[in-house]
């Protein structure tokens, strides 16, 4: 065997010894148990908080969720109640209270109740947010200013309750709901996207200010989800973004719920789902941390094929959007014909 041989297969041996190392690393870290803990959901009354929700319960944690409506509150706890882990004898608790979390003191005030009721915040779950899409310059400035408030600042205000505590006790872990429209810009999402991309910027900041303290961060970057946030958007879309958002596949929140409550549970800081979120998050990944080193290694050598198909998936998008910028051109001179 010669030298190149030998070394060729001195290679493949340490990259396979590398992968099962890493594997086992992962296999033997600690994952959170959620059962007596006591996990805060903004935004549970519906949709991937609900069924966040329904995964703690079922695994024994105590549960609060935080939205406005009172009546939608009380329906998603009943359904919440009905999968806790031991059915009706079952001992962990689950409460709604209104408060707007857009409202800096309402979030602090609705923070200090549920801990009051269930105990210190263990995981808290920045679920809460809005949208309402349209073109750059129809979209009035309050909205952007609303979306803004209620999604990023909504978040600001959940997390900032809890964090002096669960840095007195070493101890806790922070979830924050962004969106795909959080990785890459959209047409139709100009008020949306940035909301969520700030989430990102956040994340980031605060995985490194809280890891001497125990603290867990993790960003999840939900796809398409059918919800009925998503079905309320429908009316709003321009015709390009309901282009684009049709070339992609649509998750259940259940499924979306799955991956995060898996998530969280390992401590990854990037939390994806299918295979347009995988995609997404190696394109996007930048300077954000990896899980392990066989992740940074997969990120490292994969990077210039997420690139090509990202470059790819954009350019399909602006075509997209072209095509559709000219059938609206040709409609309007036919119109202007006809008169």
């Amino acid at each position: 065997m010669g030298y190149g041989s030998m070394a060729l297969w001195a290679f493949l041996v340490g990259l396979v010894g590398f992968a099962v190392f890493c594997k086992v690393w992962r296999a033997i870290k600690p994952v959170l148990n959620l059962e007596a803990k006591h996990v805060i959901i903004t935004g549970g009354s519906s949709g991937i908080g609900k069924a966040i929700g329904a995964l703690a319960a079922a695994e024994g944690a105590h549960v609060t969720i935080i939205a406005r409506n009172q009546a939608r509150l009380d329906e998603a706890a009943a359904f919440i109640s009905s999968r806790r882990k031991g059915g009706a004898a079952a001992t962990s608790r689950v409460s709604a209270l209104s408060a707007d979390l857009g409202d800096a003191a309402a979030a602090k005030r609705a923070i200090a109740e549920a801990e009051r009721q269930n105990g210190p915040a263990d995981v808290v779950v920045a679920s809460a947010g809005i949208t309402r899409p349209g073109v750059f310059e129809e979209i009035e400035p309050a909205e952007f200013e609303r979306q803004m408030r209620v999604n990023y600042l909504g978040t600001v205000h959940a997390l900032h309750a809890v964090v002096p505590g669960m840095k007195r006790r070493h101890r806790g872990t922070l979830v924050m709901l962004a969106s795909q429209a959080g990785q890459i810009g959209v047409y139709g999402y100009s008020a949306y996207s940035p909301s969520k991309f700030a989430l990102r910027g956040l994340a980031e900041c605060l995985r490194m200010e809280l890891k001497p303290h125990n603290i867990s961060v993790c960003v999840s970057y939900p796809p398409d989800t059918d919800t009925p946030q998503l079905a309320g958007e429908a009316e709003y879309r321009p015709a390009e973004t309901a282009l684009i958002s049709g070339e992609a596949k649509m998750f259940s929140a259940e499924a979306v719920a799955a991956d995060i409550v898996r998530g969280l549970k390992c401590g990854e800081f990037r939390i994806a789902t299918g295979f347009d979120g995988f995609m997404l998050d190696k394109a996007t990944c930048a300077l954000a941390p990896a899980l392990d080193p066989l992740e940074l290694l997969l990120e490292v050598v994969t990077y210039p094929v997420w690139r090509v198909v990202g470059a790819a998936m954009v350019f399909y998008f602006d075509w997209l959007c072209w095509g559709q910028h000219r059938r609206r051109e040709l409609a309007r001179g036919a119109a202007s014909k006809a008169d």
